[in-house]
């Protein structure tokens, strides 16, 4: 095993939480701990500079129209966050007097739909012009135990790499009649019936 292998379990364990949130933001337990009751969902602050690797939900690549909605309480968090402050956070979250924090919900215009949406859709070009990580896998240093793996194709970790793999598109939206649950990236063919 080359010396990359503990940076890629600890990538991965990262991935696989990270995942298991956007899918059940309410139920996230630690190994043996099972809570019955929903946890409350709470912000969470990830910074980096190529998210184009990671769980499609997390970048919003898929629901669109739950995204803009998101993006709505995203500002409001961000406004939050700005008024306790960084620091301040946790005291705010865990066992506050106050209780957790609450936000409006928002009536929302067309304009501001449009703003968010068109927001939404630079974001996305944006991960798919930049693909830092395909650089950085080019570059890569991987050691000399990974070697021999790499010379005959046999390297595992090839897979992370960004390669021409067909990723299957279609409509992402549960709540339409063309909905396909085993599609992975909307291409904006979801039929809607406005009535």
């Amino acid at each position: 095993m080359g010396g990359t292998t503990q940076y890629t379990v600890n990538n991965q364990m990262v991935n696989a939480t990270l995942m298991n949130i956007a899918d059940n933001p309410t139920n996230v337990q630690l190994p043996g701990m099972y809570n019955k009751e929903d946890n409350p969902r709470v912000p969470i602050i990830v910074t980096g500079n190529d998210f184009s690797t990671l769980y499609a939900p997390l970048i919003r690549d898929s629901h669109f129209f739950g995204s803009l909605r998101a993006r709505v309480y995203d500002d409001e968090v961000t406004k939050w966050i700005g008024e306790v402050g960084v620091e301040s956070i946790g005291k705010n979250l865990i066992n506050s007097r106050e209780g957790p924090p609450t936000f409006q919900k928002h009536a929302m215009t067309v304009e501001k739909l449009l703003e968010y949406g068109n927001m939404l859709v630079k974001e996305q070009e944006n991960v798919k012009r930049v693909q830092l990580a395909d650089k950085y896998m080019v570059e890569a240093d991987l050691g000399e135990a990974n070697e021999d793996a790499i010379k005959i194709g046999a390297f595992y970790g090839k897979a992370a790499q960004q390669v021409n793999f067909p990723v299957p598109e279609g409509c992402t939206d549960p709540s339409v009649e063309n909905y396909d649950p085993t599609i992975r990236n909307d291409n904006g063919t979801c039929v809607y019936n406005f009535q």
